[in-house]
């Protein structure tokens, strides 16, 4: 199974639910104000079954915080493109290294057991 992911607010759980052609995504999500959350289902693997990831927008601080089972909390800064042909990124506040992109992808995929790709690299 491949779970294709994107943020836009008023479809993230209708994509991901769309996307999952083989009904095997019984996992719940919520998008509630500026949270999204994401609870694994039973069936979720390496220990994720039942745990639950949350990304909060904190507009004071114009930072994305997450919140995870795997990883714990972090905080992560927007870098604004070099050029306008590319997207900005978000990095972690620890190392200024870190993509968001890339700890969501890998999380999600030892705890779903699946390849997840995002619309677009943040």
């Amino acid at each position: 199974m491949f779970a294709h992911i994107c943020f836009s607010h008023s479809s993230a759980q209708e994509r991901i639910e769309a996307d999952d052609i083989d009904g095997s995504f019984d996992n719940d999500i919520t998008f509630t104000g500026d949270v999204l959350q994401l609870k694994a289902a039973a069936s979720a693997a390496a220990g994720a079954a039942g745990k639950t990831w949350v990304l909060n927008k904190h507009n004071v601080t114009r930072q994305l915080w997450l919140s995870s089972p795997l990883s714990g909390p972090s905080k992560y800064n927007y870098h604004a493109p070099a050029s306008e042909s590319t997207g900005g990124v978000w990095l972690s506040e620890r190392d200024g290294e870190t993509r968001l992109a890339a700890v969501l992808m890998g999380e999600f995929g030892r705890a779903f057991g699946v390849e997840v790709q995002f619309d677009h690299e943040f």
